[in-house]
This record gives structure tokens, C-alpha cells and sequence, in this order.
């Protein structure tokens, strides 16, 4: 059963607050409020773990004019309160639409970060003048160190979730709390239900401090289907869009040898009939603020690829490499580079020659910037046995050089690793080692350190009993977090089935060791995991969409998407 507040005190101790703050206010920012004021009807809620409130002892709550004003004076805040249940009103408001609220749960009175358990947040919410206690705003709560899935229409005021399956899709950060979620697969057809569809490319917007999703305006992009394309977003604020298909076929069969991955990206594809272009030759450059779109032709596919803002020798640099992974035919898979001029246009600079052309490989950058940019890029794998492992560019350094990192993987190519930097070190772990990805053979975790000027050492991980066959993933994640940390969540485990494990590793010298074990709560595989950049959840994690498999031994699409607040990120 739901605990409440004493209604009376929650009342009289909210107005007395919200009256002492527009009389007393140095700034006299604040509304005035009258007796003639709205009401506001709170409920939190813990999505599908109610439990998560069982220790809760005290509460702040700070309600803010617009999601935009984070961080500005807000119009109300109760300061640290004992907490005594999940349902309360604030009196009092201005009546309107757009007010934004923020509820952080404490373990233990004072209200101190560390004792952080739950945050909640709520935008787009119109205050009424009677009151809205009949039908309350519901606020989603995201957990620290833990996550929970985000509600879908949890209330009759909107949706917060975006229930569309996709897979294989791009979800990028932009730097203001916002998200930015492109394409991906988003149907499953053929005779043996192994075509997945890429769906409409019309970007969504996850708006982490409203925690709400928006269509972009303009519906840009709707021509298009696209999944397993590449994302980056640009210093003024646009995000690039590089390549992908319409269309792949992926099938997991049993064999006299196991289970085996079938992964193929033709060049063609069936609807009604079987001579459409599956490949995307375009690089869009979306302003995701009124949808205008600039759409630039590509010379070549790119699937699975990467793309990436690199400073190097006084410029910024947009970086698209990788093909088809899979071919055996490694050519035709240099990088294509343009130069961000002073304006945000891109000056066309042709193809950047890799010391060795690539495709399906991670892309890291393994030295940052102050300001957040990437001074160094690497990337990982991707090439035939025998060639150099991993090449870099960045800071001083316009051209792509290999880099001699000692022990490194060089007996068969490495196809798909997920990796990721972490001021010089980097972590790897996972993909297919083979000539395709039809292979079964994985690599097993490793620290990457490596030097300015590209030399480094190559060291696998004993993560312990904590970490079995966990690094041996497929179609995974690894995300760097704040503190030195790394994320690695689901894809498809040695048994190539998916998994909803989870796991955070901390830098720890040149090394990385296992520092906690925990659960997605779906598996699934070929989803994203994107790091907030600003706003009330700066450092939180979304995880969007995947794949996952029915009783049956079938893909199916996951719906539900996913969210944690890392300890570290915590001030």
C-alpha cells in the first residue's frame, strides 16, 4: 500500500514556503502567489519496484517554470523534508502550462548526495486552477545504481516512453540533457522471419529534463528507412547521420558445432519485390530544433560504421569510416573526412587514408578535452589478420598512423568489438574473431594503454568469477561513464543467446577490475547506451530499444527502454 503525507501538512508547509520565498526573495524573481493560485497533484512512482521506496527518509523537491530553466531560481523548493509518502501538492502556482519538477530521495536525512536513491522528474506539466488531485501528474523515478524501465502512458496528461521497438538504430547526446534517437530496424519480415525492416528515419528526441519524448519538427528524414548507420553530433549543436541500410537478414542456427550467427547485408532487398537498394548513400546534417536538413552524397556503403568529431591540428574534424562488416574484401573502406569550419559548415577534405582500410570496427576516443571534444580517436579491429590492430589520429596529428600496441590480436581479424576510452586507457571487449561474422570465436576483455604518440600495450582481464564468458559478447555496449568507469551491457553471450547482465569496471592503473554486477531488465542485443549530457541527469545512462528472442528461438523486438543514474556522475 502507497504511504501518504499528511495532507494538512504538506499544504500549510508548501504555502508557508512557496508565500515566505516571493516576499522575502533578494532577486524578486519569484511569482506571487494568492490564495487564488492553482494546485499541483503529485505522485511518485517507482515504475515497477515500489520497494525502492521502502528506505526513503527524506525528500527535496524544486519546481521550476519550464524544462529549459534548469538551473536558473525556481519558483518553488522545499529545501530537505522528511519524507512520508509518495503523494503531495503544491499550492498556490501560477496557473499555465510548462512547469518542470525535480524530486531527488534520500536514504537519510540531510539530504546528501551520497545518500541519493531516487530522482524523479517531470516536464510539459500544466498547473490548473482547481487543482489536478483527481488525476495527479504521475513523476517517473530513476534509480541510482540500478535501472528501471521507463513507463510507457502512465497517466492521461502524455506519453513518456517511446514504445516502438528498433534495433540497430543511433541515439546521440547533444549536450543539453537532449538525445537524439535516428532509424533503426523496426519490423521483422521474411519467410523465416529473418529480414529485420529499418523504420522510418524521422528523428525522435528524448528530452531527459522533462523525461519526455518529442518528434522533431518537420518530420525530417521521412523519406527514408535506415538502421546500422552511424551518428555523431556537431559542436554547433546538429547531428550527422552517415549511411546504413534499409534492410539485413540475421539468423541463429544450431549446428553439429553449436549455435552459429548467420549475418548477411545484401546489396538488394524484398518488399514486393526483390530489386530495391538496400544501401543508404547519404550524410545528413539535421538541426533537430526546426528540422531543417542538409543531405550530402556518400561515394561508398557504410554499415556498421563509425563516425566521429575529432580535434587535430587546430581544427575540428568529422570523420566517417568502416563498410559492411563481414566482407572479405576490405577495399573501398578508407575514412571520408571533413573539416567544421568556424560557421559549422563542413569543408569536404576527401578520403583521410587509413594506415589500413577497415570495417566493423570500435571507435575510441581514448584522449578528451576539457571542453569535452575527443583530441584522440582510435580505432579497433576491423582488418584483415596480420595487419596492425588499431590505428589513431587527433590533437597535433591530422592523418591516420598505425599504432604498435605490444600484445595485441593478430592471428585473425576482430569484427565488432565494443570499446571504450577513458583518459588513455581503453576497454575492449567482445565481437567476432574471424574473416566474417559468421564466426563463433570471441575475445575475451582487455585494457588498452596507450600514449600520445600511439604506442601502447594490450593486456587481457581477469575480472574474476563475476565476469564468466561475460566479455565474450556480441552486439553489446561499452560506454565510458564519469570516474573512470565503463559500462558494458546485454548483447549476445558465448551461447549467442542475448543477456541482460550488466557490468561497470573501474580504471585502476593501466588495468581495468570488475566493480559491480546488476541486470538490464530485459535482454536484449543490438540496442544503444547513451550518456546524458547536461541537465538534471547529467551522467544518468538511457538504454533504447534491441533485440531480444521469443520461446520459439525467434527475434523479437524490445519496447521497453531503461534508465540508471551512476553513483559516480553524482556530485
Amino acid at each position: 500500500m502507497r504511504r501518504q503525507f499528511g495532507a494538512s501538512y504538506v499544504l500549510a508547509y508548501v504555502a508557508f514556503a512557496l508565500m515566505a520565498g516571493a516576499c522575502g526573495s533578494e532577486n524578486g524573481d519569484l511569482p506571487v502567489v494568492s490564495s487564488e493560485g492553482g494546485v499541483l497533484s503529485i505522485s511518485l512512482q517507482a515504475l515497477t519496484n515500489d520497494t525502492l521506496f521502502d528506505d526513503i527518509d527524506s525528500a527535496r523537491i524544486v519546481l521550476y517554470e519550464a524544462a529549459s530553466a534548469f538551473g536558473d531560481e525556481p519558483v518553488f523548493e522545499s529545501g530537505c523534508v522528511g519524507y512520508g509518502g509518495d503523494h503531495f501538492e503544491i499550492e498556490d502556482l501560477s496557473p499555465g502550462v510548462d512547469y518542470t519538477i525535480i524530486v531527488d530521495l534520500y536514504h537519510a536525512s540531510g539530504c546528501l548526495g551520497t545518500d541519493l536513491a531516487l530522482r524523479g522528474v517531470r516536464g510539459g506539466i500544466e498547473v490548473e486552477k482547481k487543482g489536478n488531485a483527481s488525476s495527479p501528474y504521475v513523476i517517473p523515478t530513476v534509480a541510482v545504481d540500478a535501472f528501471l524501465p521507463l513507463p510507457g502512458q502512465v497517466d492521461d496528461h502524455y506519453p513518456l516512453n517511446d514504445s516502438r521497438g528498433r534495433v540497430f538504430h543511433t541515439a546521440t547526446a547533444v549536450g543539453d540533457g537532449r538525445i537524439v534517437v535516428v532509424g533503426g530496424g523496426e519490423g521483422i519480415a521474411g519467410s523465416d522471419g529473418d529480414q529485420i525492416i529499418g523504420g522510418s528515419a524521422i528523428p525522435e528526441v528524448f528530452d531527459s529534463r522533462e523525461m519526455l519524448f518529442h518528434r522533431v519538427p518537420n518530420n525530417p528524414m521521412n523519406s527514408q528507412r535506415v538502421m546500422a548507420h552511424a551518428a555523431a553530433a556537431l559542436p554547433d549543436g546538429r547531428i550527422a547521420v552517415a549511411g546504413g541500410v534499409s534492410a539485413v537478414r540475421m539468423r541463429i542456427s544450431e549446428t553439429t558445432n553449436g549455435r552459429r550467427l548467420n549475418v548477411d547485408v545484401p546489396e538488394y532487398i524484398c518488399y514486393s519485390t526483390c530489386d530495391n537498394p538496400n544501401f543508404v548513400f547519404n550524410l545528413n546534417l539535421l538541426d533537430i530544433d526546426d528540422g531543417a536538413t542538409q543531405t550530402l552524397s556518400l561515394a561508398a556503403p557504410r554499415v556498421f560504421g563509425s563516425l566521429d568529431v575529432v580535434s587535430a591540428g587546430g581544427a575540428q574534424h568529422l570523420v566517417l569510416a568502416g563498410g559492411v562488416p563481414g566482407e572479405k574484401d576490405f577495399s573501398g573502406y578508407d575514412a571520408f573526412g571533413w573539416e567544421i569550419d568556424s560557421q559549422g559548415g563542413l569543408v569536404n577534405q576527401g578520403t583521410r587514408f587509413l594506415a589500413e582500410q577497415r570495417s566493423g570496427h570500435a571507435s575510441v576516443c581514448f584522449r578528451g578535452s576539457s571542453e569535452g571534444g575527443c583530441r584522440g580517436l582510435a580505432y579497433l579491429g576491423g582488418v584483415p589478420a596480420g595487419t596492425p590492430y588499431a590505428e589513431w589520429m587527433g590533437d597535433t596529428t591530422e592523418e591516420f598512423s598505425a599504432a604498435t600496441i605490444d600484445g595485441a590480436p593478430l592471428g585473425s581479424s576482430v569484427l565488432l568489438p565494443g570499446a571504450a576510452g577513458v583518459d588513455g586507457l581503453m576497454f575492449v571487449t567482445g565481437g567476432v574473431a574471424g574473416d566474417d561474422m559468421s564466426g563463433v570465436g570471441r575475445l575475451p576483455p582487455a585494457a588498452i594503454a596507450m600514449t600520445t604518440d600511439g604506442s601502447g600495450v594490450y593486456t587481457l582481464l581477469d575480472l574474476g568469477d563475476g565476469f564468466p564468458l561475460a566479455g565474450e559478447l556480441l552486439f553489446h555496449t561499452v560506454t565510458a561513464l564519469p570516474g573512470r568507469r565503463v559500462l558494458i551491457t546485454g548483447g549476445l553471450d558465448y551461447d549467442l543467446r542475448p543477456t541482460s547482465r550488466a557490468f561497470v569496471v573501474r580504471a585502476d592503473g593501466g588495468e581495468f577490475v570488475l566493480e559491480r554486477t546488476f541486470n538490464l531488465n530485459a535482454a536484449r542485443f543490438g540496442h544503444t547506451a547513451t550518456v546524458v549530457d547536461g541537465g538534471p541527469f547529467d551522467g544518468a545512462v538511457l538504454i533504447l530499444g534491441g533485440l531480444t528472442m521469443n520461446d520459439g528461438g525467434g527475434f523479437e523486438l524490445v519496447t521497453t527502454n531503461e534508465m540508471m543514474l551512476p553513483s559516480s556522475s553524482i556530485d
